[in-house]
């Protein structure tokens, strides 16, 4: 069992700046991406007062921190211009899949994408699901620098009458679901994890889960390992929305 590499704290203005520069260290080790190590780095040495915009490189980890509060936002504007809201169920459901090599890491991100797309189609999911928020998220092994942990971070905005049908919480139903998504060439363990019911003070908990799924991670270790898993992530989208969620970039004017 490869042991995941574990992610600190990188919420704070020092800790984003210091991980978008040692992102930039490893970027310019390649002389094909040391563009990009130019731009994040550029990007890590401007003040507030120099600029707001960002370089809106997708591996960014500042803008990748000032795009997860973005989002936290827009949920909030949600729950303004829809009160109602606030009575609703709510679940934040992770679907992971077994770790796999780096050098495979876009094989394995198109057959996560399409069996998630499946699992939109599913019964299960119309019947249970409004809405949903997915983000992408890919770590590095911590025992193996050549393995890749990929999953999706999921905010789920369930029915109004899931109460009366309390399926939408179930971990064993959830993973039964995803593992039954996938075609059946594809051999991996894939397992829903932390199915977490949002039941308190709903409004700030769904808008602090949309922050947590976005939030950014901790450089890899390995430059190697980086190298290869970029250009292999850049073709598949970060974050999706589904359902009544595709409206939030309209509520909040973004």
């Amino acid at each position: 069992m490869t042991v995941i590499q574990e992610t600190r704290d990188v919420s704070t203005p020092q800790n984003v700046k210091a991980a978008a520069l040692q992102l930039a260290e490893h970027l310019f080790q390649d002389p094909w991406t040391r563009k990009d190590a130019a731009q994040i780095h550029n990007c890590a040495l401007r003040t507030r007062d120099t600029s707001q915009q960002g370089c809106h490189h997708p591996h960014c980890p500042i803008c990748q921190h000032q795009k997860a509060y973005d989002h936290g936002h827009q949920m909030d504007c949600m729950f303004r211009e829809e009160p109602w809201q606030g009575d609703s169920q709510w679940v934040v459901v992770t679907f992971s899949v077994r770790d796999c090599q780096v050098t495979e890491l876009s094989e394995c991100l198109e057959a996560m994408k399409v069996a998630f797309r499946r699992m939109t189609r599913r019964r299960f999911w119309k019947r249970r699901v409004q809405g949903a928020l997915r983000v992408l998220r890919v770590d590095q092994g911590f025992s193996d620098t050549k393995v890749a942990h990929p999953r999706f971070e999921c905010v789920l905005l369930l029915q109004p009458d899931v109460s009366k049908d309390p399926a939408g919480f179930r971990e064993d139903l959830w993973n039964n679901l995803w593992r039954d998504c996938f075609r059946e060439d594809f051999i991996a363990e894939v397992h829903p994890e932390n199915v977490e019911p949002i039941e308190q003070d709903v409004r700030a908990q769904v808008q602090q889960a949309t922050i947590r799924a976005l939030r950014p991670r901790t450089p890899p270790t390995s430059p190697g390992w980086f190298l290869t898993a970029m250009p292999q992530m850049d073709s598949f989208r970060w974050i999706e929305r589904f359902g009544v969620l595709r409206q939030l970039s309209h509520l909040s004017g973004r």
